[in-house]
């Protein structure tokens, strides 16, 4: 054991015993033998991943726009279009067409745990990006005990391209 972690330890051990703590010197200076669980915080991995299928399309030709959501539970899902669409649905697929777009005409919306999908028709020429936010109830746990906590994620942007 280095000189400085006894010089640790033993000031260590004279704070608890002014402070009126009984400690045991030697338990201070042992190796520890067992390691503390960590406290994993849900909101490090809550993620939303999307892909756009095909990113380049012509007028009258579909897209699949998917988003997975990573680390949520009871998700809640706004899809939001530069072109002025807004969707909102959730893990149960009930949905809400906040808004029409004016590049895209959309075709269908589904939710699941975990996952949203928008099929997306092209009606006319032009530039778009979408984004997906997440909002819903992740899991944490502190020394072996869950915890339920509600947070929120948004995927990358990415351009969508609609040639004539």
């Amino acid at each position: 054991m280095s000189k400085s972690r006894i010089g640790l330890c033993l000031g260590i051990a004279v704070w608890l015993t002014v402070a009126g703590c009984n400690c045991d010197i030697a338990s201070l200076l042992a190796q520890p033998t067992t390691t503390a669980q960590p406290v994993l915080n849900p909101t490090a991995c809550a993620s939303v991943l999307i892909t756009v299928s095909p990113a380049s399309l012509n007028v009258g030709d579909s897209l699949t726009l998917t988003g997975q959501a990573v680390c949520f539970n009871s998700e809640q899902y706004a899809i939001a279009l530069s072109s002025g669409g807004n969707i909102l649905t959730n893990f149960e697929n009930q949905t809400s067409i906040q808004h029409t777009d004016s590049v895209f005409d959309i075709t269908s919306v589904t939710g699941h745990n975990n996952t949203v999908q928008v099929v997306l028709k092209a009606r006319q020429a032009g530039t778009a990006t979408v984004v997906i936010a997440v909002r819903g109830e992740t899991t944490g746990y502190v020394k072996g005990t869950p915890y339920f906590d509600f947070t929120s994620a948004s995927s990358d942007t990415v351009t969508i391209t609609v040639g004539s």
